[in-house]
């Protein structure tokens, strides 16, 4: 394994799980706001 095209991925994957969780907290945030 290289160090150097685990960077990437990893880094990829962060902020693939980091878009989710903020997609997530808006769509429980979006209606409380509304309601």
């Amino acid at each position: 394994m290289t160090s150097l095209a685990a960077k990437p991925a990893i880094s990829l994957s962060r902020i693939a799980i980091y878009a989710v969780l903020i997609l997530a907290v808006l769509l429980y945030l979006v209606p409380l706001v509304v309601m």
